[in-house]
């Protein structure tokens, strides 16, 4: 029983941390509303930017429309 519960624990706190680990980046050539790229409404305004926000291998890039990458490092990342 008290090794079920210790399971129980152990699968919530692993699914979890996987659902806060992911992070969903916006970019826009124009940006938006508060240019933070936490959603469309409010796309970064630079692509450099937007890929400064990933920062785990799950985290996703949105582009939304034409956007030039203005030399960023693709490669980092």
């Amino acid at each position: 029983m008290m090794k079920n519960i210790i399971l129980t624990i152990y699968l919530s706190l692993f699914l979890a941390g996987g659902l806060f680990s992911q992070e969903t980046v916006y970019v826009s050539a124009t940006g938006g509303g508060d240019n933070d790229g936490t959603s469309e409404a409010n796309a970064r305004g630079s692509f450099g930017d937007a890929m400064n926000d990933i920062n785990s291998g799950g985290d996703k890039l949105i582009i939304i429309g034409t956007v030039s990458t203005s030399g960023a490092n693709l490669t980092s990342k």
